[in-house]
């Protein structure tokens, strides 16, 4: 029998096409009897060895075209569920005057987590309440410190310029934190976060990452700001390459070359568009860091745009004026569900193979981000 699609010659018991793999109609066989067993075969004509029949790569290309390779992500959380978390969070955060609060995004990370799917299974987070109070109270100390010592400044020693001393001292120490503050949150988020029972981790350093971005920093400043499409470069190569999945790693094999010119377009006509130009940029920056991004073979994908970077940022922008922060749930769920529908992975991916490599993290790390902002390297950790 012949394929009804690209005509490959197959036997009369094969149910799919090896070449297409369209579903062959199967006509069924009478069994063979005794009799016919003893009787002498009939002189059969040799049949043709099956091989590629017309248009058989152009139909291969077409199944893969249509998803034979791809390996979506997919998100069902909604934002009214987490709203009434939210409520009840908000409850007990008041009640215990302020302490429940790291229990809180405990629960909200468990939500958020438990409704991204991947390959018919959803991801885990396994931290604990207990583990984000200790590693605040540890970077605690560290700002409390200078505060008290401003004070002393300002209120026994009579020192003039007291405040001002101590806004430059907590900046600075800020400044010099903030690669153990990314390293920190990215090796204790990874490390609790599983996918079918397999653990993320990473294995990044910060006395790798620290020289990296004074670096960046130095440069940047020097080029006034024309080193930032590197810099963010640079920074998503470091981290991709030192996160694993249990025994398999990413990797990271862009180039910044192509964003410098959009990054320098994007500043020349920053006020002539008044701002709205860094959608533009920003979509080409997220495509180029997606797809240059590996995994184990397969390679990620994205396809955002700017309109739809544009329309994400101003519908969860009214909709927090319009609600006075009370549409926080809805806002957190569109980002997440926006981020699912546009990466994706594609490519031969072989998870059989992967096991389990436990790694120890603390938490320091996460309490150093509650305490300063990673907006300036535009990085973004976790899930």
């Amino acid at each position: 029998m012949r394929c009804p699609e690209c005509k490959s010659p197959h036997e009369r018991l094969a149910t799919a096409c090896d070449a297409c793999g369209a579903v062959l109609a199967v006509a069924p066989v009478k069994p063979r009897t005794a009799r016919s067993i003893d009787a002498p075969d009939r002189p059969t004509r040799p049949m043709r060895p099956a091989g590629p029949g017309p248009g058989t790569g152009e139909l291969r290309a077409r199944v893969q075209k249509k998803g034979g390779n791809e390996h979506p992500i997919s998100f069902s959380g909604e934002g009214r569920a987490l709203f009434g978390m939210h409520l009840i969070n908000l409850f007990k955060t008041l009640c215990s005057f302020g302490l429940y609060h790291f229990w809180a995004k405990v629960a909200v990370r468990k939500y958020l987590y438990a409704h991204v799917e991947f390959h018919g299974d959803r991801f885990g987070y396994h931290g604990l309440g207990r583990e984000l109070l200790d590693g605040w109270s540890k970077v605690a100390g560290i700002f409390f410190a200078i505060g008290g010592l401003t004070l002393l400044l300002e209120l026994g020693f009579k020192v003039k310029l007291a405040s001002l001393f101590g806004n430059i001292l907590f900046g600075l120490v800020s400044l010099l934190l903030l690669p153990a503050a990314i390293i920190g949150a990215n090796r204790y988020r990874l490390s609790r976060t599983s996918w079918r029972g397999i653990r993320f981790s990473f294995h990044g350093r910060v006395k790798e990452f620290a020289p990296m971005c004074v670096k960046g920093l130095i440069y940047s400043a020097l080029t006034l700001g024309l080193y930032q499409p590197y810099f963010q470069t640079n920074v998503r190569r470091y981290l991709a390459e030192h996160t694993y999945f249990g025994s398999a790693r990413f990797g990271f094999d862009g180039d910044a070359r192509p964003l410098l010119g959009p990054y320098v377009t994007c500043m020349l006509l920053w006020l002539p568009t008044g701002g709205l130009i860094w959608f533009w940029y920003r979509a080409k920056r997220d495509r180029l860091l997606w797809n240059h991004t590996t995994f184990n073979g397969a390679r990620f994908a994205c396809d955002v745009t700017a309109y739809g970077l544009w329309k994400l940022t101003a519908v969860n922008l009214l909709l927090t004026i319009c609600t006075l922060g009370l549409a926080k749930p809805w806002v957190d769920v569109r980002k997440l569900r926006f981020l699912c529908e546009h990466v994706k992975l594609v490519g031969p991916l072989d998870v059989a193979g992967i096991y389990q490599q436990a790694q120890a993290a603390t938490a320091a790390g996460e309490g150093l981000t509650d305490f300063m902002e990673t907006g300036f390297f535009d990085i973004d950790v976790g899930l």
